[in-house]
C-alpha cells in the first residue's frame, strides 16, 4: 500500500494575483481608449467641405480666369463652369450633404435670383463674388457663414 506525499501541493491563483492582473488589463485598456481618435461629426465634416470648396473654386477662378461657380442643388454640391449661355458641370467632383443636412443659400434683399434652376454662388475671374449667406442645417444644429464680396467665409454673427 502506498501513501500520499507529506506534503500538499495547492494548485490556482490568489486573489492578490487575479487583482492585479485585473488592474494591468484595465490600465492597458483605458490607455488604449485614451488614444482612439475622436469620432468625427458628419455634419462638421460637411461643413469643412464646403468652406474647402469655395476656397478652392474662388482660387481656381482667379488663377485661370473661369467663371466657376458652387451649386447646390437637393442634397448635393456641384461645381459648375459658366459656358457663356448656362451653366455646366466642371470634371472637378461634388460632394452629398449627409442625410438630415440642409445647405442653403440665403441672398441680401433685394438680389436677383433664378427660380428656374439650382442656386448657383458665382465667382468671376477678380475675385468679386455677391455677398451671400450659407446656412448649414444639420439635425439640431445650424451652421451659418457669410461670403465676402472678395470671396472670403467668415462666420456670421448672429442678430
Amino acid at each position: 500500500m502506498k501513501h500520499a506525499p507529506a506534503y500538499r501541493c495547492e494548485t490556482g491563483f490568489t486573489l492578490v494575483e487575479v487583482l492585479l492582473v485585473v488592474f494591468i488589463m484595465s490600465l492597458i485598456t483605458g490607455v488604449a481608449v485614451l488614444t482612439l481618435p475622436e469620432r468625427e461629426d458628419p455634419y462638421e465634416k460637411t461643413l469643412a467641405e464646403v468652406q474647402q470648396t469655395i476656397s478652392a473654386i474662388r482660387d481656381r477662378s482667379i488663377l485661370t480666369g473661369e467663371v466657376l461657380g458652387v451649386s447646390i442643388h437637393d442634397d448635393r454640391v456641384s461645381i459648375v463652369s459658366w459656358t457663356g449661355t448656362e451653366w455646366q458641370p466642371t470634371g472637378r467632383a461634388g460632394f452629398d450633404l449627409p442625410p438630415n443636412a440642409e445647405l442653403e443659400i440665403v441672398r441680401e434683399r433685394g438680389a436677383r435670383r433664378s427660380s428656374d434652376g439650382p442656386s448657383v454662388i458665382v465667382f468671376n475671374p477678380l475675385g468679386v463674388t455677391e455677398p451671400v449667406r450659407l446656412d448649414l442645417r444639420a439635425g439640431p444644429l445650424t451652421f451659418a457663414l457669410k461670403l465676402t464680396e472678395d470671396g472670403d467665409l467668415v462666420e456670421a454673427n448672429e442678430s
